[in-house]
């Protein structure tokens, strides 16, 4: 009698259990991943600013220093803009819809949408959830935290990290790591920096050719700014509805600035805030902005740009490996 033998044992479906779990859990834990990624780029962004007050003050100090330099501002932002702007945006909105409804390429969805409803109505549910604002309040405060004791203990969490590689790879590994800071810091540094610029041109713009609610359009542009490739062309649409609705003049004027201002941009003002930091085809891009907003939102479409730049740099370091070790 043959006696028969099952090719799974306990010990293969042991493996299989482990292996689910863990994708399991990092599935669940994407969210945390994500925080933490945030926080190490923003911390890796301010990092230079933090030596350079080092060189005179405490490291606690000089952190704490940057984080004001940073929250003061949006404070500021927060207390003397956006009641202007909450109370301007369901007027803008109101005054899309109307707009929208005449041209006749918008689905009929999109032209019966009743912006400022959804958004009065939704904003306020927004905010009376004590569990939202909670939510919210937390991540801030996480990330804060996350990125304070990343740049306290900057050296030893390196130190420790290189202990993973051998010896010989170290020099190598740290390199890399100085690489990909500079990649990920200069791009958050400069897309922000660029974001701003943009906000005050478009707006000192639209004061001088009299576009009616200049401040959000204004805000919305520099917002839409900070995603590559597509976001300016998204920006510009809400100002040119409204500047051709006003008049022919009006809206080839905003057209203008807008086209002028990107080709500025495109070719004067990243050059010189980049450096060549990022260097990446359009095609390829294009393609990390998508990827990056489709897994995660706006987030995603923030982030992915700098993480697809990281690649050449960890491609270029397995190339090298592959060469020293064969």
């Amino acid at each position: 009698m043959v006696k028969y033998e099952h090719p799974l044992s306990w010990q293969a479906l042991g493996r299989i259990l482990t292996v689910g779990l863990l994708i399991f859990l990092a599935w669940k834990m994407i969210g945390i991943f994500v925080t933490v990624l945030v926080a190490v780029i923003l911390a890796v962004s301010i990092y230079p600013m933090v030596k350079k007050v080092n060189r005179k003050l405490p490291l606690v100090l000089s952190i704490l220093l940057v984080f004001l330099a940073f929250i003061i501002p949006f404070a500021l932002f927060c207390i003397f803009v956006m009641p202007d702007l909450f109370r301007q945006m369901p007027e803008l909105l109101g005054t899309l819809r109307p707009l929208v409804s005449q041209f006749g390429f918008f689905p009929d969805s999109l032209k019966n949408f009743d912006f400022a409803s959804y958004l009065s109505t939704h904003t306020a549910d927004l905010f009376a959830s004590a569990q939202t604002a909670f939510y919210v309040i937390i991540a801030s405060i996480e990330i804060l935290v996350l990125m304070f004791y990343f740049i306290l203990d900057h050296d030893r969490l390196v130190k420790l990290f290189l202990k993973l590689f051998p010896q010989n790879e170290r020099k190598k590994i740290h390199g890399v790591l100085a690489e990909l800071a500079e990649v990920n810091g200069q791009y958050i540094r400069g897309n922000l920096f660029i974001s701003l610029i943009c906000i005050i041109v478009v707006f000192i713009g639209f004061s001088l050719l009299r576009i009616p609610y200049a401040l959000p359009l204004a805000i919305l542009a520099g917002i839409m700014d900070l995603l590559p490739l597509v976001g300016s062309a998204i920006g510009a649409i809400p100002a040119l509805i409204i500047a051709f609705s006003i008049s022919p003049l009006s809206g080839f004027s905003v057209l203008v600035l807008h086209i002028a201002y990107q080709q500025s941009e495109n070719a004067i003002i990243s050059p010189l805030v980049y450096k060549k930091a990022l260097s990446l085809y359009p095609a390829l891009s294009f393609l990390a902005v998508i990827i990056g907003a489709e897994l995660y939102g706006i987030v995603g479409a923030f982030l992915a740009l700098p993480l697809a730049a990281s690649i050449p740099v960890l491609v270029e370091y397995a190339h090298g490996y592959s060469k020293r070790h064969n």
